[in-house]
Protein backbone atom coordinates (compact mmCIF):
# COMPACT_ATOMS: atom_id res chain seq x y z
CA UNK A 1 0.00 0.00 0.00
CA UNK A 2 1.53 3.32 -1.26
CA UNK A 3 1.30 6.38 1.03
CA UNK A 4 3.91 8.85 -0.35
CA UNK A 5 3.02 8.73 -3.97
CA UNK A 6 3.50 10.86 -7.43
CA UNK A 7 0.14 12.39 -6.31
CA UNK A 8 0.99 13.06 -3.03
CA UNK A 9 4.36 13.35 -2.19
CA UNK A 10 4.08 14.31 1.40
CA UNK A 11 1.04 11.14 1.86
CA UNK A 12 -2.48 11.90 3.09
CA UNK A 13 -3.41 15.87 5.25
CA UNK A 14 -5.71 12.86 7.33
CA UNK A 15 -4.38 11.11 10.07
CA UNK A 16 -7.58 8.78 9.61
CA UNK A 17 -6.02 7.32 6.33
CA UNK A 18 -2.59 6.62 8.31
CA UNK A 19 -4.17 4.80 10.76
CA UNK A 20 -6.18 2.20 8.09
CA UNK A 21 -2.48 1.61 7.13
CA UNK A 22 0.16 -0.85 9.00
CA UNK A 23 0.98 0.42 11.91
CA UNK A 24 4.92 1.23 11.16
CA UNK A 25 3.79 3.15 7.97
CA UNK A 26 2.14 5.78 10.46
CA UNK A 27 5.29 5.51 13.04
CA UNK A 28 7.71 6.30 10.17
CA UNK A 29 6.06 9.56 9.66
CA UNK A 30 4.57 10.33 12.91
CA UNK A 31 7.29 12.70 14.01
CA UNK A 32 8.71 13.19 17.78
CA UNK A 33 10.29 15.95 17.24
CA UNK A 34 8.13 19.06 17.48
CA UNK A 35 7.04 20.03 21.54
CA UNK A 36 3.71 18.85 21.43
CA UNK A 37 4.71 15.30 21.65
CA UNK A 38 6.72 15.65 24.08
CA UNK A 39 4.38 17.29 26.36
CA UNK A 40 2.05 14.53 25.58
CA UNK A 41 4.86 12.01 25.97
CA UNK A 42 5.24 13.71 29.73
CA UNK A 43 2.32 14.46 30.48
CA UNK A 44 -0.35 12.34 29.24
CA UNK A 45 -3.46 14.04 28.71
CA UNK A 46 -6.55 13.01 28.92
CA UNK A 47 -7.90 15.30 26.09
CA UNK A 48 -6.04 17.02 23.31
CA UNK A 49 -7.21 19.93 21.95
CA UNK A 50 -6.60 21.42 18.41
CA UNK A 51 -7.96 23.33 15.51
CA UNK A 52 -8.98 21.12 12.14
CA UNK A 53 -6.05 19.86 10.78
CA UNK A 54 -3.61 20.03 13.80
CA UNK A 55 -3.31 16.59 14.59
CA UNK A 56 -5.29 15.51 17.01
CA UNK A 57 -5.72 12.27 15.84
CA UNK A 58 -2.01 11.68 15.62
CA UNK A 59 -1.27 12.77 18.85
CA UNK A 60 -4.30 10.35 20.35
CA UNK A 61 -2.32 7.45 19.52
CA UNK A 62 1.58 9.04 18.58
CA UNK A 63 2.62 9.12 22.02
CA UNK A 64 1.32 5.89 22.93
CA UNK A 65 3.01 3.98 20.25
CA UNK A 66 6.12 5.44 20.82
CA UNK A 67 6.57 4.33 24.45
CA UNK A 68 5.22 0.73 23.42
CA UNK A 69 1.85 1.18 25.08
CA UNK A 70 -1.02 -0.91 22.72
CA UNK A 71 -4.17 1.32 21.16
CA UNK A 72 -7.49 0.83 20.50
CA UNK A 73 -8.88 3.54 18.72
CA UNK A 74 -12.96 4.00 18.72
CA UNK A 75 -14.63 6.56 16.34
CA UNK A 76 -16.69 9.06 17.78
CA UNK A 77 -19.57 8.81 16.38
CA UNK A 78 -19.92 5.43 17.09
CA UNK A 79 -19.33 6.14 20.79
CA UNK A 80 -21.72 9.59 20.68
CA UNK A 81 -24.32 7.51 19.06
CA UNK A 82 -24.57 4.47 21.35
CA UNK A 83 -24.83 6.92 24.24
CA UNK A 84 -27.23 9.38 22.92
CA UNK A 85 -29.40 6.12 21.77
CA UNK A 86 -29.11 4.54 24.83
CA UNK A 87 -30.38 8.05 26.65
CA UNK A 88 -32.79 8.66 24.60
CA UNK A 89 -34.75 5.22 25.05
CA UNK A 90 -34.21 5.87 28.97
CA UNK A 91 -35.91 8.60 28.90
CA UNK A 92 -38.63 7.98 27.06
CA UNK A 93 -39.41 4.94 29.01
CA UNK A 94 -38.51 5.47 32.35
CA UNK A 95 -37.57 9.00 33.07
CA UNK A 96 -34.65 11.50 32.74
CA UNK A 97 -31.47 10.18 32.64
CA UNK A 98 -28.84 12.60 34.22
CA UNK A 99 -25.29 13.19 33.52
CA UNK A 100 -23.66 12.11 36.38
CA UNK A 101 -26.16 8.47 35.64
CA UNK A 102 -25.05 8.68 32.07
CA UNK A 103 -20.96 8.81 33.39
CA UNK A 104 -21.32 5.21 34.30
CA UNK A 105 -22.67 4.47 30.98
CA UNK A 106 -19.39 5.64 29.74
CA UNK A 107 -17.25 4.25 31.68
CA UNK A 108 -18.78 0.61 31.41
CA UNK A 109 -18.70 0.98 26.92
CA UNK A 110 -14.91 1.90 27.66
CA UNK A 111 -14.28 -0.60 29.82
CA UNK A 112 -15.23 -2.97 27.17
CA UNK A 113 -12.85 -1.87 24.18
CA UNK A 114 -10.32 -1.89 27.07
CA UNK A 115 -11.27 -5.55 27.80
CA UNK A 116 -11.27 -5.95 23.67
CA UNK A 117 -7.71 -4.55 23.49
CA UNK A 118 -6.97 -6.82 26.41
CA UNK A 119 -7.59 -10.09 24.76
CA UNK A 120 -5.78 -8.86 21.41
CA UNK A 121 -2.06 -8.04 23.04
CA UNK A 122 -0.41 -11.23 22.45
CA UNK A 123 1.72 -11.38 25.73
CA UNK A 124 -2.12 -11.49 27.38
CA UNK A 125 -4.08 -13.70 25.22
CA UNK A 126 -2.92 -16.91 26.45
CA UNK A 127 -4.06 -17.04 30.34
CA UNK A 128 -6.88 -17.94 32.05
CA UNK A 129 -8.32 -14.19 32.98
CA UNK A 130 -8.10 -13.56 29.31
CA UNK A 131 -10.23 -16.57 28.05
CA UNK A 132 -12.49 -15.87 30.74
CA UNK A 133 -12.49 -12.03 28.93
CA UNK A 134 -13.03 -13.82 25.24
CA UNK A 135 -15.65 -15.98 26.70
CA UNK A 136 -17.85 -13.06 28.26
CA UNK A 137 -17.03 -10.77 24.78
CA UNK A 138 -18.13 -14.02 22.93
CA UNK A 139 -21.73 -12.90 23.00
CA UNK A 140 -20.91 -10.03 21.11
CA UNK A 141 -19.13 -11.15 18.41
CA UNK A 142 -15.64 -13.06 18.06
CA UNK A 143 -13.38 -10.92 20.30
CA UNK A 144 -10.55 -11.75 17.53
CA UNK A 145 -11.90 -9.99 14.90
CA UNK A 146 -15.08 -7.64 16.88
CA UNK A 147 -14.73 -3.84 15.04
CA UNK A 148 -14.83 -1.69 18.20
CA UNK A 149 -17.90 -0.17 16.98
CA UNK A 150 -19.85 -3.25 16.39
CA UNK A 151 -19.00 -4.54 20.24
CA UNK A 152 -19.90 -0.55 21.21
CA UNK A 153 -23.17 -1.03 19.55
CA UNK A 154 -24.09 -4.21 20.70
CA UNK A 155 -22.91 -3.96 24.62
CA UNK A 156 -25.13 -0.09 24.41
CA UNK A 157 -27.83 -2.49 23.67
CA UNK A 158 -27.53 -4.83 26.46
CA UNK A 159 -27.19 -1.97 28.43
CA UNK A 160 -29.90 -0.34 27.22
CA UNK A 161 -32.12 -2.80 27.55
CA UNK A 162 -30.38 -3.80 31.15
CA UNK A 163 -31.89 0.17 32.52
CA UNK A 164 -35.39 0.07 31.11
CA UNK A 165 -35.98 -3.64 32.76
CA UNK A 166 -34.32 -3.22 36.47
CA UNK A 167 -36.32 -3.02 39.32
CA UNK A 168 -36.55 -0.06 41.02
CA UNK A 169 -34.38 0.63 43.84
CA UNK A 170 -31.30 0.46 41.94
CA UNK A 171 -28.63 3.18 41.11
CA UNK A 172 -27.96 3.44 37.69
CA UNK A 173 -24.20 2.53 38.29
CA UNK A 174 -25.68 -0.77 40.14
CA UNK A 175 -27.77 -1.40 36.68
CA UNK A 176 -24.86 -1.07 34.93
CA UNK A 177 -22.80 -3.40 36.96
CA UNK A 178 -25.52 -6.34 36.72
CA UNK A 179 -24.85 -6.48 32.96
CA UNK A 180 -24.16 -10.27 31.86
CA UNK A 181 -24.09 -12.32 28.65
CA UNK A 182 -24.70 -16.42 28.24
CA UNK A 183 -21.40 -17.26 29.30
CA UNK A 184 -20.06 -14.73 32.37
CA UNK A 185 -21.10 -11.56 34.42
CA UNK A 186 -19.71 -8.12 33.47
CA UNK A 187 -18.06 -8.09 36.86
CA UNK A 188 -16.66 -11.00 36.30
CA UNK A 189 -14.73 -10.17 33.82
CA UNK A 190 -14.30 -6.89 34.72
CA UNK A 191 -12.11 -8.37 37.60
CA UNK A 192 -10.34 -10.84 35.66
CA UNK A 193 -8.95 -7.96 33.20
CA UNK A 194 -7.97 -5.88 36.53
CA UNK A 195 -6.10 -8.59 37.63
CA UNK A 196 -4.32 -9.87 34.13
CA UNK A 197 -3.30 -6.41 33.12
CA UNK A 198 -2.11 -5.25 36.50
CA UNK A 199 0.03 -8.66 36.78
CA UNK A 200 1.27 -8.66 33.48
CA UNK A 201 1.93 -4.47 33.82
CA UNK A 202 0.93 -3.76 30.39
CA UNK A 203 0.22 -0.15 29.07
CA UNK A 204 -3.36 0.06 27.66
CA UNK A 205 -4.89 3.15 26.11
CA UNK A 206 -8.87 3.99 24.60
CA UNK A 207 -8.55 6.42 22.44
CA UNK A 208 -11.77 8.43 20.87
CA UNK A 209 -11.08 10.21 17.77
CA UNK A 210 -12.34 14.09 17.42
CA UNK A 211 -15.59 14.49 15.63
CA UNK A 212 -15.25 16.59 12.79
CA UNK A 213 -18.83 18.10 12.90
CA UNK A 214 -19.35 17.97 16.07
CA UNK A 215 -20.09 21.67 16.11
CA UNK A 216 -23.49 21.00 14.59
CA UNK A 217 -24.34 18.01 16.79
CA UNK A 218 -22.74 20.26 20.15
CA UNK A 219 -26.44 21.00 21.67
CA UNK A 220 -27.97 17.76 20.82
CA UNK A 221 -25.27 15.68 22.83
CA UNK A 222 -25.49 17.92 25.38
CA UNK A 223 -25.87 15.78 27.91
CA UNK A 224 -23.78 13.07 26.78
CA UNK A 225 -21.16 15.33 26.16
CA UNK A 226 -21.51 16.40 29.73
CA UNK A 227 -21.44 12.70 31.07
CA UNK A 228 -17.99 12.14 29.33
CA UNK A 229 -16.49 15.28 30.89
CA UNK A 230 -17.62 13.68 34.37
CA UNK A 231 -16.55 10.30 33.42
CA UNK A 232 -13.43 11.34 32.52
CA UNK A 233 -12.08 12.66 35.55
CA UNK A 234 -12.98 9.34 37.41
CA UNK A 235 -10.86 7.89 35.12
CA UNK A 236 -8.34 10.63 35.57
CA UNK A 237 -8.75 10.17 39.63
CA UNK A 238 -8.17 6.58 39.48
CA UNK A 239 -4.67 6.57 37.18
CA UNK A 240 -2.87 4.16 40.10
CA UNK A 241 -5.86 1.56 40.41
CA UNK A 242 -7.21 1.60 36.49
CA UNK A 243 -5.80 -1.09 33.99
CA UNK A 244 -5.68 1.45 31.41
CA UNK A 245 -6.06 5.13 30.19
CA UNK A 246 -8.01 6.81 28.02
CA UNK A 247 -7.70 9.67 25.44
CA UNK A 248 -10.42 11.70 23.74
CA UNK A 249 -9.72 14.56 21.03
CA UNK A 250 -11.62 17.98 20.55
CA UNK A 251 -11.82 21.02 18.29
CA UNK A 252 -10.15 24.05 19.75
CA UNK A 253 -12.81 25.81 17.72
CA UNK A 254 -14.92 24.36 20.37
CA UNK A 255 -13.60 24.70 23.90
CA UNK A 256 -15.20 27.51 25.16
CA UNK A 257 -18.84 25.85 24.29
CA UNK A 258 -17.74 22.54 25.89
CA UNK A 259 -16.36 24.04 28.92
CA UNK A 260 -19.23 25.41 29.16
CA UNK A 261 -20.90 21.57 29.39
CA UNK A 262 -19.67 20.92 32.51
CA UNK A 263 -20.66 21.95 36.14
CA UNK A 264 -16.73 21.65 37.11
CA UNK A 265 -14.70 22.88 33.73
CA UNK A 266 -11.58 23.15 36.34
CA UNK A 267 -11.81 19.81 37.21
CA UNK A 268 -13.97 18.06 34.53
CA UNK A 269 -11.81 20.31 31.75
CA UNK A 270 -8.51 20.04 33.51
CA UNK A 271 -5.89 17.68 32.20
CA UNK A 272 -5.67 18.60 28.49
CA UNK A 273 -3.47 19.34 25.16
CA UNK A 274 -3.53 22.67 22.97
CA UNK A 275 -2.03 21.76 20.04
CA UNK A 276 0.00 24.51 18.70
CA UNK A 277 2.86 24.63 15.97
CA UNK A 278 5.69 26.26 14.84
CA UNK A 279 6.64 27.27 11.39
CA UNK A 280 10.08 25.50 12.00
CA UNK A 281 8.14 22.17 13.15
CA UNK A 282 6.36 22.14 10.26
CA UNK A 283 9.43 22.67 8.15
CA UNK A 284 10.69 19.15 9.98
CA UNK A 285 7.61 17.35 9.03
CA UNK A 286 7.46 18.87 5.16
CA UNK A 287 11.12 18.09 4.89
CA UNK A 288 11.14 14.22 6.40
CA UNK A 289 8.26 13.12 4.54
CA UNK A 290 9.77 14.37 1.40
CA UNK A 291 12.99 12.39 2.46
CA UNK A 292 10.76 9.53 2.56
CA UNK A 293 9.47 10.08 -0.65
CA UNK A 294 12.67 10.94 -2.31
CA UNK A 295 14.02 7.65 -0.86
CA UNK A 296 11.38 5.82 -2.65
CA UNK A 297 11.26 6.77 -5.84
CA UNK A 298 14.26 9.25 -6.56
CA UNK A 299 16.87 7.38 -4.27
CA UNK A 300 19.54 7.88 -7.20
CA UNK A 301 19.05 10.96 -8.02
CA UNK A 302 19.79 13.05 -4.54
CA UNK A 303 23.18 13.97 -5.80
CA UNK A 304 21.57 15.68 -8.68
CA UNK A 305 19.22 17.99 -5.86
CA UNK A 306 22.38 18.13 -3.77
CA UNK A 307 21.09 16.11 -0.89
CA UNK A 308 23.51 13.93 1.19
CA UNK A 309 22.72 9.71 0.74
CA UNK A 310 21.88 10.12 4.70
CA UNK A 311 19.03 11.66 5.78
CA UNK A 312 18.89 12.86 10.05
CA UNK A 313 15.19 13.36 10.76
CA UNK A 314 16.03 15.26 13.87
CA UNK A 315 18.09 18.05 11.44
CA UNK A 316 15.54 20.79 10.88
CA UNK A 317 18.31 22.63 8.52
CA UNK A 318 18.31 19.61 6.48
CA UNK A 319 14.46 18.95 6.02
CA UNK A 320 14.70 22.71 5.38
CA UNK A 321 17.46 21.87 2.19
CA UNK A 322 15.39 18.56 1.07
CA UNK A 323 12.04 21.03 0.84
CA UNK A 324 14.16 23.97 -0.76
CA UNK A 325 15.73 21.64 -3.52
CA UNK A 326 12.27 20.71 -4.67
CA UNK A 327 11.31 24.25 -4.60
CA UNK A 328 12.60 27.33 -7.38
CA UNK A 329 15.97 28.54 -6.76
CA UNK A 330 15.82 32.18 -5.77
CA UNK A 331 12.31 34.11 -5.37
CA UNK A 332 8.76 34.30 -6.93
CA UNK A 333 7.19 36.88 -7.91
CA UNK A 334 3.98 37.32 -5.56
CA UNK A 335 0.40 38.71 -6.31
CA UNK A 336 1.36 42.16 -5.29
CA UNK A 337 4.25 42.45 -7.63
CA UNK A 338 7.11 41.97 -5.03
CA UNK A 339 9.86 39.20 -4.84
CA UNK A 340 9.99 36.49 -2.45
CA UNK A 341 11.41 33.93 -0.86
CA UNK A 342 9.30 30.64 -1.86
CA UNK A 343 8.81 29.01 1.87
CA UNK A 344 8.15 32.36 2.87
CA UNK A 345 5.29 32.57 0.69
CA UNK A 346 3.89 28.68 1.19
CA UNK A 347 4.29 29.22 4.91
CA UNK A 348 2.47 32.32 5.61
CA UNK A 349 -0.49 31.14 3.57
CA UNK A 350 -1.05 28.60 5.98
CA UNK A 351 -2.61 28.88 9.95
CA UNK A 352 0.36 27.18 11.23
CA UNK A 353 -1.44 23.64 10.86
CA UNK A 354 0.09 20.70 9.33
CA UNK A 355 -2.66 19.67 6.96
CA UNK A 356 -2.49 23.41 5.60
CA UNK A 357 1.04 23.04 4.86
CA UNK A 358 0.48 18.89 3.44
CA UNK A 359 -2.38 20.53 1.29
CA UNK A 360 -0.18 23.13 -0.24
CA UNK A 361 2.80 21.12 -0.72
CA UNK A 362 1.30 17.93 -2.41
CA UNK A 363 -0.70 20.64 -4.63
CA UNK A 364 2.56 22.25 -5.30
CA UNK A 365 4.84 19.28 -6.09
CA UNK A 366 2.35 16.88 -7.88
CA UNK A 367 2.40 19.10 -10.66
CA UNK A 368 5.80 18.31 -11.89
CA UNK A 369 5.88 14.92 -10.57
CA UNK A 370 3.09 13.84 -12.83
CA UNK A 371 5.20 14.49 -15.90
CA UNK A 372 6.41 10.94 -16.36
CA UNK A 373 7.46 10.27 -12.50
CA UNK A 374 9.97 12.83 -13.09
CA UNK A 375 11.80 14.93 -10.22
CA UNK A 376 8.70 16.58 -8.43
CA UNK A 377 10.88 19.71 -9.01
CA UNK A 378 8.70 22.56 -8.58
CA UNK A 379 8.51 26.14 -10.63
CA UNK A 380 7.84 29.60 -9.52
CA UNK A 381 4.16 29.00 -11.83
CA UNK A 382 3.62 25.41 -10.10
CA UNK A 383 3.65 27.38 -6.48
CA UNK A 384 1.64 30.03 -7.32
CA UNK A 385 -1.19 27.97 -8.60
CA UNK A 386 -0.37 25.28 -6.37
CA UNK A 387 -1.01 27.45 -3.56
CA UNK A 388 -4.50 28.99 -4.74
CA UNK A 389 -5.83 25.66 -5.45
CA UNK A 390 -4.85 24.44 -1.76
CA UNK A 391 -6.46 27.69 -0.48
CA UNK A 392 -9.63 27.28 -1.93
CA UNK A 393 -10.37 23.69 0.48
CA UNK A 394 -8.33 24.98 3.24
CA UNK A 395 -10.44 28.30 3.16
CA UNK A 396 -13.46 26.18 3.29
CA UNK A 397 -12.44 23.43 5.94
CA UNK A 398 -11.81 26.67 8.25
CA UNK A 399 -14.97 28.25 7.72
CA UNK A 400 -16.93 24.91 8.23
CA UNK A 401 -15.00 24.34 12.02
CA UNK A 402 -16.40 27.99 13.00
CA UNK A 403 -19.76 27.81 10.96
CA UNK A 404 -22.12 27.15 15.05
CA UNK A 405 -20.25 30.47 16.33
CA UNK A 406 -20.10 32.46 13.07
CA UNK A 407 -22.65 30.79 10.58
CA UNK A 408 -22.46 34.36 9.02
CA UNK A 409 -18.68 34.73 8.41
CA UNK A 410 -18.55 33.68 4.81
CA UNK A 411 -21.63 35.69 3.20
CA UNK A 412 -20.15 38.81 5.40
CA UNK A 413 -17.15 38.46 3.73
CA UNK A 414 -18.88 37.89 -0.01
CA UNK A 415 -20.60 41.64 0.19
CA UNK A 416 -16.90 43.37 1.93
CA UNK A 417 -15.10 41.70 -1.60
CA UNK A 418 -13.21 44.30 -2.62
CA UNK A 419 -14.45 47.35 -0.45
CA UNK A 420 -11.22 47.30 1.65
CA UNK A 421 -7.57 47.12 1.53
CA UNK A 422 -5.83 44.26 2.78
CA UNK A 423 -4.53 46.39 5.65
CA UNK A 424 -6.22 49.41 7.23
CA UNK A 425 -7.61 51.21 10.47
CA UNK A 426 -10.57 50.04 12.17
CA UNK A 427 -12.46 52.77 11.99
CA UNK A 428 -11.98 52.05 7.89
CA UNK A 429 -13.63 48.78 8.00
CA UNK A 430 -15.91 49.96 10.64
CA UNK A 431 -16.84 52.25 7.36
CA UNK A 432 -16.75 49.96 4.26
CA UNK A 433 -18.69 47.52 6.69
CA UNK A 434 -21.50 49.58 6.16
CA UNK A 435 -20.73 51.11 2.98
CA UNK A 436 -21.08 47.66 1.38
CA UNK A 437 -24.15 46.61 3.01
CA UNK A 438 -22.66 43.40 5.62
CA UNK A 439 -25.32 43.88 7.87
CA UNK A 440 -27.32 42.46 5.56
CA UNK A 441 -25.58 38.47 6.06
CA UNK A 442 -27.40 39.35 9.48
CA UNK A 443 -24.63 40.90 11.65
CA UNK A 444 -23.45 43.83 13.16
CA UNK A 445 -19.85 45.57 13.21
CA UNK A 446 -18.99 44.22 16.71
CA UNK A 447 -19.93 40.92 15.91
CA UNK A 448 -18.23 40.70 12.49
CA UNK A 449 -15.32 41.80 13.80
CA UNK A 450 -14.69 40.02 16.81
CA UNK A 451 -15.62 36.51 14.60
CA UNK A 452 -12.88 37.28 11.95
CA UNK A 453 -10.34 37.59 14.39
CA UNK A 454 -10.92 34.56 16.04
CA UNK A 455 -11.33 32.63 12.74
CA UNK A 456 -8.17 34.15 11.35
CA UNK A 457 -9.64 35.95 8.02
CA UNK A 458 -8.11 39.18 9.84
CA UNK A 459 -5.55 39.96 12.40
CA UNK A 460 -3.71 43.10 14.35
CA UNK A 461 -0.73 44.48 12.51
CA UNK A 462 2.00 44.93 14.40
CA UNK A 463 4.16 46.76 12.33
CA UNK A 464 5.37 47.43 8.93
CA UNK A 465 8.69 46.24 7.47
CA UNK A 466 9.98 47.49 3.28
CA UNK A 467 8.34 44.31 2.27
CA UNK A 468 5.63 43.33 4.56
CA UNK A 469 3.02 44.16 7.30
CA UNK A 470 3.33 41.75 10.20
CA UNK A 471 0.39 40.84 11.49
CA UNK A 472 -0.67 38.81 14.48
CA UNK A 473 -3.33 36.02 14.06
CA UNK A 474 -5.31 34.69 16.73
CA UNK A 475 -4.30 30.99 15.93
CA UNK A 476 -0.64 31.89 17.28
CA UNK A 477 -1.93 32.93 20.63
CA UNK A 478 -3.62 31.69 23.67
CA UNK A 479 -5.26 34.84 24.43
CA UNK A 480 -7.72 36.83 22.57
CA UNK A 481 -7.15 39.48 20.07
CA UNK A 482 -9.23 42.36 20.80
CA UNK A 483 -7.94 45.60 18.49
CA UNK A 484 -8.39 49.32 20.03
CA UNK A 485 -10.19 51.60 18.01
CA UNK A 486 -8.59 54.73 16.65
CA UNK A 487 -4.82 53.20 17.85
CA UNK A 488 -4.98 49.62 16.35
CA UNK A 489 -4.77 48.72 12.53
CA UNK A 490 -5.92 45.42 10.86
CA UNK A 491 -4.96 43.22 8.32
CA UNK A 492 -6.36 40.37 5.95
CA UNK A 493 -4.38 37.43 6.41
CA UNK A 494 -2.72 35.64 2.72
CA UNK A 495 -5.34 32.51 3.07
CA UNK A 496 -8.31 34.85 2.69
CA UNK A 497 -7.21 37.46 -0.26
CA UNK A 498 -8.91 35.76 -2.76
CA UNK A 499 -12.77 35.53 -0.65
CA UNK A 500 -11.84 39.41 -0.68
CA UNK A 501 -10.22 40.25 -3.91
CA UNK A 502 -10.94 39.60 -7.51
CA UNK A 503 -8.29 39.59 -9.74
CA UNK A 504 -8.90 42.76 -10.35
CA UNK A 505 -8.83 44.30 -6.73
CA UNK A 506 -5.55 42.47 -6.24
CA UNK A 507 -4.46 44.54 -9.23
CA UNK A 508 -5.39 47.77 -7.76
CA UNK A 509 -3.88 46.33 -4.71
CA UNK A 510 -0.78 46.56 -6.32
CA UNK A 511 -1.00 49.61 -8.44
CA UNK A 512 -1.61 50.72 -4.79
CA UNK A 513 1.69 49.76 -3.41
CA UNK A 514 0.21 47.75 -0.79
CA UNK A 515 2.56 45.05 1.39
CA UNK A 516 1.65 41.63 1.15
CA UNK A 517 1.00 40.56 5.24
CA UNK A 518 3.24 37.90 6.72
CA UNK A 519 1.50 36.41 9.06
CA UNK A 520 3.83 36.85 12.77
CA UNK A 521 5.29 33.13 13.84
CA UNK A 522 5.22 31.67 9.66
CA UNK A 523 8.97 32.62 9.75
CA UNK A 524 11.21 29.66 10.25
CA UNK A 525 13.88 31.11 12.34
CA UNK A 526 16.25 32.76 9.88
CA UNK A 527 14.56 34.49 7.55
CA UNK A 528 14.21 38.17 6.92
CA UNK A 529 11.10 40.28 7.08
CA UNK A 530 12.66 43.24 5.91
Amino acid sequence: MRILTHKRPLGPPYTEELLRSPRGIFEQLYDRTNCCHGTAERDDPVFVVGRKGSGKTAFLVGTSFVDGSKVILIKSEDAYHEIERLRLRYTATVGPLFAENLAHVWQVLLTHAAMLLSYRVPGLRHTDEARLIASYLSSYGNPSYLEPGKLLARVGRALSDVLVSSSPGLTVEEMCASLRTDVATYTSAHRSFMDLVSRKQARLYVVVDNLEDLHVHVETLRTTLSALFRATRDFADATETLPFRVRFAFPAELVRRLRDLTANPEKDFLNYLVIRWTAAELMTIAGNRLRRYLDLYHHDQLRLLGLPRQHDERDTQMAEATLRALLPPGTIRNGLGSEEDPVAYIMRHTQLLPRHLIQILNEILARPARQCGGLPVASPRDVLEGVREAELRIVDGILSSYSLDYPYMAAALGYLKNHIPNALTCSELHRAFNAAGVARSGVDYSDFLEGALDVGVLGVVERSTSRYSIGRFSYTFAETLRPVEGEDRICVHPLFMFRLFDRGGIRRLREQGNLPVYPYGSDIGHYDYD
